[in-house]
């Protein structure tokens, strides 16, 4: 049954789908070793190279609201036109030797690219899915994700040596996605148009008027506090603390994200379809304290077994509030304001922005013998989302939307 939709699937839809997987894969052999390269290898400190991780998610804020907005008054044709040359001029800066302030553009622009190409694909797969597919499509897609990030461990170790090289293929990657989106789509004989007369503060202000959406963002945005500590507090953690000095900390890290993608998908596929009639707020609400929990856990375990262990209970936290985010967003939006309401999660990367600043900044501060009080503190902001998710499910029920 599977193998006959995704055979019915439109030819742009795989384009998204390998697309997402390629840039996936190369995103998860760098970045993540972001933290560790520039504090060992560059003697850069923990405070700096939080800012210089904080700046990207940071930027995917800043930009997801106009560049949603952009998507739905240009059109998917022009904004991939505009992507090519954009990232063709990319490539020649990413020759050039690699400085601090170097790897800050970096983040800079992955965050723009990474806010552009996700409203671009969950837009493109609302618009070209039949309605019964777009579940498992999108959800299809946060497996694609995974397996990328079950590959990049693998290329970083085994490949790719060089960040500096990880990164012009990184954009080279995010080069042909563009192009190939420009291809399919100018080809295609899609009759739906996605190209409305509308002004970005106009989308704003429509979608800031939707208080079910409002707090689903700030809940969304706690949430993200806490899953953004896997990819930067984490590993500086690791840098820190001498105790992991015997596993290879970059061996370690790698399994740890290993794990995490592994149980992300077991959990997808095997977990979630007996959860399908749970609502959505639930599932979300589920997944905000199953990472809380296993980030206040975290410091109180030394061996990889034990660790591994509390990043399963991590994923599955994850994994509740990802596959179910994307579909509950689509059941709200319209179509004049789709490509806008998408960029809604791309916004609660906020919430990765502030989790990546303070889990820095305390990394930095705190003793070893009180990083345990620090990961407390982290574990509840990230549960203040519950909340905030609380009250946007109250406000859908007042509407009777039966759908939650």
């Amino acid at each position: 049954m599977l193998k006959a939709k995704l055979y019915n699937l439109h030819p742009i839809i795989f384009v998204i789908l390998l697309g997402t997987f390629f840039c996936r894969a190369i995103y998860f052999a760098s970045v993540p070793y972001l933290p560790m390269l520039l504090t060992s290898e560059k003697g850069i400190s923990f405070d700096i190279t939080s800012i210089i991780l904080a700046i990207n998610p940071l930027t995917t804020v800043c930009t997801s609201f106009f560049g949603g907005a952009l998507i739905d008054k240009f059109g998917i044709k022009r904004t991939s036109f505009f992507l090519v040359i954009i990232l063709f001029l990319i490539l020649f800066w990413c020759l050039k030797n690699f400085n601090t302030f170097d790897f800050l553009i970096f983040s800079v622009l992955n965050g723009i690219l990474f806010s552009v190409f996700e409203t671009l694909a969950k837009k493109i797969i609302s618009d070209f899915a039949f309605k019964n597919n777009k579940s498992m499509i999108f959800n299809f897609r946060i497996t694609v994700i995974n397996l990328g990030t079950i590959l990049g461990p693998f290329l970083k170790i085994f490949i790719f040596k060089e960040l500096s090289t990880l990164i012009f293929v990184l954009m080279f990657i995010y080069f042909a996605y563009s192009f190939l989106i420009l291809i399919f789509y100018k080809n295609t004989q899609n009759t739906i148009s996605d190209i409305f007369d509308i002004k970005a503060f106009e989308a704003i202000k429509f979608l800031w008027k939707d208080k079910i959406i409002v707090f689903l963002l700030i809940g969304g945005i706690f949430t993200f506090s806490g899953i953004a500590h896997l990819n930067s507090t984490i590993p500086q953690y690791f840098i820190k603390k001498s105790l992991y000095v015997n596993y290879g900390k970059m061996d370690l890290y790698s399994i740890l994200l290993l794990v995490n993608s592994i149980m992300f998908i077991f959990v997808q596929y095997v977990i979630l379809p007996f959860l399908k009639k749970k609502r959505f707020f639930f599932l979300i609400i589920t997944g905000n304290l199953l990472i809380s929990t296993s980030i206040a856990l975290f410091p109180l375990f030394v061996s990889i077994t034990s660790l591994s262990l509390i990043i399963m209970l991590f994923s599955i936290g994850q994994a509740l509030f990802y596959v179910v985010i994307d579909t509950l967003i689509d059941s709200l939006s319209i179509s004049k304001f789709k490509g806008t309401y998408f960029s809604i999660t791309n916004n609660m990367f906020l919430g990765s922005f502030i989790g990546t600043l303070l889990g820095g900044i305390g990394i930095k501060f705190f003793r070893t013998e009180y990083i345990f009080y620090l990961f407390i503190f982290l574990a509840l902001i990230c549960m203040l989302g519950t909340f905030a998710i609380l009250k946007s499910f109250n406000k859908l029920t007042e509407k009777n939307i039966r759908f939650t």
